[in-house]
């Protein structure tokens, strides 16, 4: 089977790296390792590149961005033809201009066309002035929390495929220790994150020997200059620019990691959509905290593989964290391996695997039509 991902920007150090990007990154991967898949992932930027990573063959093709047209939501036409030859059309943010020309290409084409969103955009697109979303066969969520902004442009039913996380990349320390007195944050240092949150509640902590590590490169600099002025004089230190294989370790030695997400933050009205923090951690070993503003609490048990906070609430935020870091070390190795036993349901491999069996119900019903 020939896949080809659509997105409007790639997961790469040179572009544009986020949650959407890795997804698609993460999806394409672990597709290549099943049997009789080829798969590319079509997008943009401002010059042709072309590479292989992971068995999956990057096609990068030049995009303008003038107007309204930006890397969330560039412009071209170059793909159009590109794909007449897929089997399958995995499109990737919905409302983007390069979404609706690919929708128009699997139309003109007879190629079967699915779709997930990832919560990105711009404002010009093809779909408010043709009836576009008609034109998908199949649409996806990632997360129940997902479905329901989805629900506004497509009348069919959404088929749910939660997750997924790199069970061979994230994994517990190979010593089978628990984590240390270190409450851990993960993630693009923005306003909704709520890493602010975080620091003002972990000074409340009623245990004085633990620490909070925040990894992650800044987004907004007036916000980072915010954080390092609550943090200054308190036990917290921020890692900007950790590698890959060091995030591993962080998620392995923390005691605890912490998702803060607020709702309805003015620059960001849905904080997340899935939320891979949650799931990297846990695959690790290590227990989560997470807000309630997203779907992040579907991927714990709670009280099991982490605790749940109020969106935005100091002392709830602050409860959960005594009762992280309260935890005596028989309550953190039962924790741990409740948390690796909970992930392996959403796997990528797993993941990937029903998207395949949707992909070929698809074609199926394509075959029929024809």
């Amino acid at each position: 089977m020939h896949i080809v991902h659509v997105t409007p920007s790639f997961f790469d150090e040179r572009s544009l790296i986020g949650g959407g990007e890795r997804y698609v990154d993460e999806l394409a991967k672990a597709q290549a390792k099943m049997a009789g898949c080829t798969v590319i992932i079509l997008s943009f930027a401002e010059k042709r590149m072309r590479f292989v990573r992971h068995d999956v063959r990057y096609e990068i093709l030049p995009s303008s961005h003038f107007g309204q047209f930006s890397i969330h939501n560039p412009f071209s036409l170059r793909h159009f033809f590109f794909l007449r030859r897929a089997d399958v059309i995995h499109v990737h943010q919905l409302c983007t201009f390069v979404s609706d020309v690919a929708a128009l290409a699997a139309k003109v084409f007879r190629v079967p066309l699915v779709g997930i969103d990832h919560g990105g955009g711009g404002a010009w697109v093809l779909n408010t002035r043709l009836p576009v979303f008609r034109w998908y066969d199949r649409i996806f969520a990632q997360s129940r929390q997902a479905v329901d902004p989805l629900k506004n442009h497509f009348d069919g039913s959404i088929e749910l495929i939660p997750g997924g996380v790199d069970l061979e990349r994230f994994c517990p320390s190979e010593d089978g220790s628990v984590g240390q007195t270190e409450i851990l944050f993960v993630g693009r240092l923005m306003p909704h994150k709520g890493v602010d949150l975080l620091i003002q509640s972990f000074k409340k902590l009623e245990q004085r020997d633990w620490k909070l590590r925040i990894v992650g490169r800044p987004a907004d600099a007036s916000y980072f200059e915010k954080l390092k002025a609550l943090a200054s004089g308190h036990p917290i230190y921020f890692e900007t620019d950790l590698a890959d294989d060091d995030v591993v370790r962080a998620y392995q030695g923390a005691g605890v990691t912490v998702l803060p997400s607020v709702r309805h933050a003015a620059d960001a009205p849905a904080p997340e959509l899935m939320g891979f923090t949650v799931l990297e951690s846990q695959a690790c070993g290590t227990p989560v905290v997470c807000s309630d503003s997203g779907p992040m609490r579907e991927f714990v048990s709670e009280g099991k593989t982490g605790w749940v906070f109020k969106s935005g609430d100091e002392s709830s935020l602050t409860a959960a964290l005594n009762m992280a870091v309260q935890a005596s070390q028989s309550d953190r190795h039962a924790l741990s391996e409740r948390c690796c036993k909970h992930v392996r349901q959403f796997s990528w491999g797993t993941v990937s695997e029903k998207y395949l069996c949707a992909y070929r119900d698809v074609l199926r019903v394509k075959v029929k039509e024809k």
